[in-house]
């Protein structure tokens, strides 16, 4: 939706978010998006100030149809294969600079993880966000060495990296074990005054996998995007602020049920977490600021095709209708009570109601006495 683009920090504001962790009733957005889930949170303050029994009946049936919907949509298990995936956060500097800088201690540090994680059967190995700083001039340097390590530990090794000059990308890049080119994302939507960098414009995706970083999942139409494609797995480096990394990593989570699709995401200084395309956390642990966190588990690829991705925001716009004819209702309601109050006080005393012309006699004897 257009409000989105003079709101730069996405829908991180949404009463939503509250409920991400009560599964049957977050399932909804689903369907309706985010508006529907805060549309429920506001529906029974709305129903008590109307003082009208009948819409207490609605309610019931609104919050068990939603209950409902809720069940049978967590009943489903996608029939595709498990993929072992490892989440890393290694200790220390986030974004050091290559090669001159931080940067080679950072790369030394991943090594063993990485290994580690192909040895307990990884498949997929993600890295966070902004993981080393790099010249355009030595990024083909350092893609080598971690075109190595995918292909020495047969790994599809995902690295956040901010890569300077030309523009300055805040990017992510998965190295095949193949050899073949990596698969390049830029991120879309930058932290305001913290990220100075060029913006993507380009989504990213290999073997159905897509690829976001961080705040882009603030977005939902970002998001929608990749489900309209028929992503089966997103993989998220990211770079939380450590007391944020729940919520953050929940938000995320709400894009994932909205269009039916399990989730890796590396919240370094914040939360690792796998989550499936129901929302579920399948496995999650924290990622201190000064030490390393590894987490292994296993997703299985599949996505959920929802009507949230078919059609969008269209619970937002019909609510929008619903106002917009209220309105205008309640105005010619308020014009035709104008108009007949005019016209009353036009007619003769004669041709008023009895009722009327003895309440305007009894306010002239009333004046008399004054």
């Amino acid at each position: 939706m257009s409000w989105l683009r003079v709101r730069p920090h996405g829908a991180f504001t949404s009463l939503a978010y509250t409920q991400v962790v009560v599964a049957p009733i977050n399932q909804i957005v689903s369907l309706t998006g985010m508006w529907g889930l805060s549309f429920l949170l506001i529906l029974p303050a709305a129903v008590i100030a109307t003082r009208r029994i009948k819409l207490v009946f609605v309610l019931a049936v609104v919050a068990v149809s939603t209950c409902l919907y809720g069940i049978v949509r967590l009943s489903g298990i996608p029939a595709a294969q498990p993929v072992k995936i490892a989440i890393l956060s290694a200790e220390g500097a986030d974004d050091a600079g290559w090669p001159n800088a931080g940067g080679p201690a950072i790369l030394e540090r991943y090594r063993p993880m990485i290994a580690s994680a192909a040895h307990d059967g990884a498949r997929i190995v993600l890295l966070p966000e902004k993981t080393i700083d790099v010249q355009t001039t030595e990024l083909a340097k350092l893609s080598q060495q971690f075109q190595t390590l995918a292909t020495s530990n047969k790994v599809e090794l995902v690295v956040g990296l901010t890569v300077l000059g030309d523009g300055d990308h805040n990017r992510a890049l998965i190295f095949h074990p193949d050899g073949a080119a990596p698969t390049s994302y830029d991120k879309h939507h930058l932290i305001p005054g913290m990220e100075p960098y060029t913006p993507g414009d380009q989504l990213a995706t290999y073997q159905g996998w897509g690829l976001m970083i961080c705040k882009d999942l603030d977005f939902p139409p970002l998001a929608r995007q990749y489900g309209k494609l028929g992503t089966s797995l997103w993989l998220v480096p990211a770079l939380d602020f450590v007391d944020d990394g729940w919520l953050h990593s929940r938000m995320a989570m709400l894009r994932g049920i909205e269009n039916g699709v399990p989730m890796a995401r590396d919240g370094s200084k914040g939360r690792l977490v796998l989550a499936d395309a129901n929302g579920r956390v399948v496995a999650e642990t924290n990622a201190p600021a000064d030490g390393p966190a590894v987490l292994i588990g296993e997703l299985r690829p599949g996505i959920d095709k929802t009507l949230y991705t078919a059609w969008g925001d269209w619970f937002a716009w019909l609510c929008g209708l619903i106002v917009l004819i209220g309105l205008v209702w309640l105005r010619s309601r308020g014009g035709r009570g104008s108009i007949r109050h005019g016209q009353l006080r036009g007619l003769p005393v004669a041709d008023l109601p009895a009722g009327h012309a003895a309440g305007d006699d009894a306010g002239d004897h009333h004046r008399q006495r004054a």
